[in-house]
C-alpha cells in the first residue's frame, strides 16, 4: 500500500452477521464518496491477523490499521470525515 493509499480492514464473524453486512456496505459508499484510493479487506475472527488486533467485538473496523470502530454499525458522514482528515495530513507530510 502506498503512502496515499487508505485501507479499512473489517474484521468479521463467518458467517457474517447482519451487522458485518451493514458495515461492509458502510465501507463501501464511504470508498464510494472520497476522491481518493481506499482498499476494503475482509478477514474472519478466525484468522491470526484478527486475534492480533485484539478482535473481542464484531464488527470490527480498522483504518490504516487502527481501530475505529467495534461491535457497532459507523455512520459513513463520520467515516467520510475522518477519511478526508487522515489523507489531508498524509498529503500535508508528503
Amino acid at each position: 500500500m502506498d503512502r496515499m493509499a487508505h485501507e479499512f480492514l473489517l474484521i468479521r464473524n463467518d458467517p457474517p452477521c447482519k451487522k458485518c453486512h451493514q458495515v461492509e456496505d458502510v465501507l463501501r459508499e464511504t470508498v464510494d464518496a472520497v476522491a481518493f484510493d481506499v482498499e476494503i479487506r475482509c478477514i474472519t475472527t478466525a484468522t491470526e491477523e484478527a486475534r492480533s488486533y485484539g478482535a473481542l467485538l464484531t464488527p470490527m473496523v480498522l483504518l490504516d490499521g487502527k481501530s475505529i470502530s467495534a461491535g457497532m454499525v459507523p455512520r459513513k458522514g463520520g467515516l467520510v470525515k475522518l477519511l478526508e482528515k487522515i489523507h489531508s495530513e498524509q498529503a500535508d507530510t508528503v
